[in-house]
């Protein structure tokens, strides 16, 4: 790990992420059960959404948005003008069209386009806590990465709650955000993951409005996950799920 050069992780984060989409595309919302029968094992496609092989999904589509956003700098706005522009005008999509869209974002976004700013457009209910912003996280944790750590978790805080407001949404993505810095500055996988769980456990605790729900990170939070088997692990839309 430690002989890899930073640019090459950063491609690699993002292309990743790109080619993770590609390769899920056509069985998206398939159960594991019936993923274990027939694996993926090359990009396909015509499947879930009818895209052709090597089409990404919205959540590259908004990785993409932000990155294109940050390249100038910090700006909410910028990133909010960028969602506007995929969902009505196919801005970075494979095809031309935004296909694919969690309703939580829909919501965010069309509030977006009635002159909502960017700080209030996000959902704050419970129900709201879809795995939208975690997907298109890791630019933000790249961009935020030599950054004091109370303008890492703010930045990550904002930048998901474009969309995805509530405090456990925003708490994945901060753990999240702590991980792959980690991983960017060349720790081991296993050892980045527990430095960058500490990191945002140790963050969460003293904050009075997320350490309400710090019971809900507990597996994340003590571990645990190591352990269990990959049966207690749900494979829902859950943000701590897919966390």
């Amino acid at each position: 790990m430690k002989g890899i050069d930073f640019k090459d992780r950063v491609a690699g984060g993002i292309i990743g992420c790109a080619v993770g989409d590609a390769l899920g595309l056509s069985v998206e919302f398939k159960d594991r059960e019936r993923l274990k029968e027939n694996p993926v094992t090359d990009i396909t496609g015509y499947g879930t959404h009818n895209q052709p092989p090597g089409a990404w999904s919205d959540d590259t589509s908004l990785t993409l948005c932000i990155i294109d956003a940050l390249k100038e700098g910090y700006s909410l706005k910028r990133i909010a003008n960028n969602f506007l522009k995929w969902f009505y005008e196919g801005f970075m999509t494979p095809s031309g069209y935004a296909f694919d869209i969690g309703n939580t974002t829909r919501e965010a976004i069309v509030k977006l386009s009635t002159g909502i700013p960017p700080e209030e457009a996000g959902l704050r209910d419970f129900w709201s806590n879809g795995n939208g912003s975690l997907m298109r996280n890791i630019p933000v944790a790249i961009f935020v990465r030599n950054k004091p750590i109370e303008q890492q978790f703010k930045i990550t805080h904002e930048i998901s709650g474009i969309t995805h407001a509530h405090p456990i949404s925003l708490m994945a993505c901060g753990i999240h955000t702590q991980i792959v810095i980690q991983l960017l500055n060349g720790l081991p996988k296993e050892e980045a993951i527990k430095k960058g769980i500490s990191i945002a456990k140790e963050y969460y605790q003293g904050d009075s409005e997320t350490s309400k729900y710090y019971a809900e990170f507990s597996r994340i939070f003590d571990f645990v996950i190591f352990d269990i088997p990959e049966e207690e692990i749900s494979s829902s839309g859950y943000v701590i799920d897919t966390l």
